[in-house]
């Protein structure tokens, strides 16, 4: 019976609601009500600091990004795309 409505409460708790274990009585539907509303509240705390915390720390992450590629930028040199290719067909190699 501890089984069932530990199955239960989860099962009602995270949403899912798969209706093969239901209750009958006014006390146990005033139960399940509450057991419903705690598991909503249970999925939307941890959303609630996640998504703090990711507006915190997503500029500060950002920033490194940028000075990474700033880093990159700089070992390679300058780039060539704007340069236009002067070599004509003498300077290339010729293959056999």
């Amino acid at each position: 019976c501890a089984l069932y409505a530990l199955w239960w409460f989860f099962v009602t708790a995270t949403t899912v609601g798969y209706g093969d274990d239901y209750p009958t009585t006014t006390m146990g539907r005033l139960v399940g009500c509450m057991t419903f509303y705690a598991g909503i509240v249970m999925l939307a705390l941890p959303i609630n600091v996640v998504s703090s915390a990711f507006k915190v720390h997503y500029p500060v992450w950002m920033a490194k990004v940028r000075e990474l590629n700033a880093k990159r930028a700089s070992f390679r040199g300058p780039s060539n795309d704007s340069v236009e290719d002067e070599r004509t067909a003498a300077d290339c190699p010729q293959t056999t």
